[in-house]
C-alpha cells in the first residue's frame, strides 16, 4: 500500500495572529511597512521555487522575504539549510524568486528576482534581475536587468538558444530575452503561472481569447450569446501554441475546455520526454499535448483542491503532483503507462500539527523524495515539505 511519511522542514518560524493581520490591513501597509517591522521582515518567508540539482544532490530554493535573503540551498542528508547570500547581487527591490529556478546544461542556475511593490510607490525601482549561480564555485552574478522598472514572475528556459522568457509584475511587460547578447524583445501571451520550454527549446503557453479565441466545443452560436448575455461567460476560450525563434508562432485549434463555466490557465508543465508536454491547471486538473499537432488528453483531476502547481516526473517514470490550496493540499503519483493516479495524502506533518496552506512548487530527488514549497500562510512562517514516498 502507498504511502507518505511528511516532515516540516522549517528554516524560519513566525506566528502572526488574527488580531495581529486585522491591525495590520486596517492600517493599509504597504511594501516598506512589511520591510521595517518583524516578524515580516524576516520570518514571515514563502517558498515560492524549489529545484533539486542532481549534480550536487541539494534542493535549491528560491524565497520571499521583504529582508532579501532569498536564496539558499537545502541538504537533504545533514537536513539543514545554507544561506547562499543574495543580499551580494540583491537590492531593496528584490523580494523574491518567484517560479524563476531553471537548470542549465552546465550545471549552473538561472534564476530570475520579482517584485512586491506599488509602481507608483516605488518608480525608481531599477528591475528584476536575471542571474546566474554556480554551484561549484558558488559565484553568484546577474546577468542583465530585461525589462527596466519591472519584477520578474516566472522565466522559462531555452537551454539549447539560450533565451529566457518570462512574465512581470507590477507593470505586467513579456520578454524574450537572449542570455548571450543580453537582447531583450517584447513577446506576447505570456500568461502561465509557471512558464517552461521544452525540451527542444519549443515556450508554450496559451493566446489572449480576444485577439485569438476558440469557441466553446459542441455549442451554437445562440447558445454563446446566451451564454454571455444571460450569465456574463465568456465564450471565447484561449488556444495552446508553441513558439521557438526559426517555427515562430504555432496555434492550435483548441485548448483547455472550460471547468464550470470559466476558462482554465496553465498552472504548471513539464516535458515528460515522450512526444507530450503535461499541463497542470489553475482548476487542479491534469491535460497532455502532443508536441507535434497539440491534441489535447484529459488525464484526470488529482486533487479537488485546485492548482496543480507542483509537477516533476521522478527517475521512475512517474509524475510527481502536488496541489490545492487553503489547506486542501495533497500529494499524488500519475502512472502515464497505466493512466492510473494514486493519492499519497494531504501535505500534513502529524508531529507538528501542520499542514501546507497553498502548494506552489515541488521537486524530485533521485532517490525519489518530493520537496514541496509552501506559499503565501498569512498566520506563520512558510515550509519546505519533505515528502518520503513508498510506492
Amino acid at each position: 500500500m502507498a504511502s507518505c511519511k511528511v516532515t516540516a522542514r522549517v528554516l524560519r518560524y513566525a506566528h502572526v495572529s488574527l488580531e495581529l493581520n486585522q491591525a495590520v490591513l486596517k492600517a493599509g501597509w504597504k511594501y516598506d511597512d512589511y520591510r521595517r517591522h518583524e516578524p515580516w521582515r524576516t520570518h514571515m518567508i514563502s517558498f515560492t521555487s524549489v529545484l533539486y540539482h542532481p549534480g550536487d544532490g541539494k534542493v535549491y530554493c528560491g524565497l520571499t522575504s521583504f529582508s532579501g535573503k532569498i536564496f539558499y540551498r537545502f541538504d537533504p542528508e545533514t537536513k539543514k539549510f545554507e544561506d547562499l547570500h543574495f543580499e551580494r547581487i540583491g537590492d531593496i527591490y528584490d523580494a523574491k524568486i518567484h517560479r524563476s529556478l531553471e537548470l542549465d546544461d552546465d550545471g549552473t542556475i538561472v534564476g530570475a528576482t520579482a517584485y512586491l511593490i506599488d509602481f507608483a510607490d516605488h518608480p525608481d525601482a531599477p528591475g528584476g534581475k536575471v542571474f546566474r549561480y554556480d554551484p561549484k564555485t558558488d559565484e553568484l552574478k546577474v546577468i542583465d536587468v530585461p525589462v527596466p522598472h519591472d519584477g520578474i514572475q516566472s522565466i522559462a528556459l531555452d537551454r539549447r538558444r539560450q533565451i529566457v522568457y518570462g512574465n512581470c509584475y507590477p507593470l505586467g511587460h513579456k520578454f524574450q530575452f537572449d542570455l548571450r547578447t543580453k537582447e531583450t524583445k517584447p513577446f506576447k501571451w505570456i500568461n502561465a503561472h509557471k512558464v517552461r520550454c521544452d525540451d527542444e527549446g519549443s515556450f508554450w503557453g496559451l493566446t489572449d481569447p480576444d485577439e485569438d479565441g476558440a469557441p466553446w466545443p459542441y455549442i451554437t452560436d445562440e447558445q454563446a450569446k446566451i451564454m454571455e448575455t444571460l450569465w456574463n461567460i465568456r465564450s471565447k476560450l484561449p488556444k495552446l501554441y508553441k513558439y521557438n525563434p526559426e517555427e515562430g508562432f504555432v496555434v492550435f485549434p483548441q485548448g483547455f475546455p472550460p471547468f464550470s463555466g470559466k476558462p482554465q490557465s496553465i498552472a504548471n508543465m513539464v516535458d515528460g520526454d515522450d512526444g507530450y508536454v503535461y499541463f497542470g491547471t489553475n482548476f487542479g486538473a491534469l491535460y497532455r499535448a502532443d508536441k507535434r499537432t497539440g491534441e489535447l488528453e484529459y488525464s484526470g483531476l488529482p486533487n479537488v483542491g485546485g492548482r496543480l502547481e507542483g509537477m516533476a516526473f521522478g527517475k521512475d517514470g512517474l509524475l510527481y503532483l502536488g496541489g490545492g490550496s487553503f489547506y486542501q493540499t495533497r500529494l499524488s503519483v500519475y502512472d502515464r503507462e497505466s493512466g492510473k493516479f494514486t493519492d499519497l495524502g494531504p501535505i500534513y506533518d502529524p508531529e507538528k500539527g501542520k499542514i501546507c496552506i497553498i502548494v506552489h512548487d515541488l521537486t524530485v530527488t533521485d532517490d525519489g523524495v518530493v520537496y514541496v514549497g509552501e506559499t503565501d500562510n498569512a498566520e506563520r512562517s512558510g515550509y519546505l515539505w519533505e515528502c518520503e514516498v513508498k510506492l
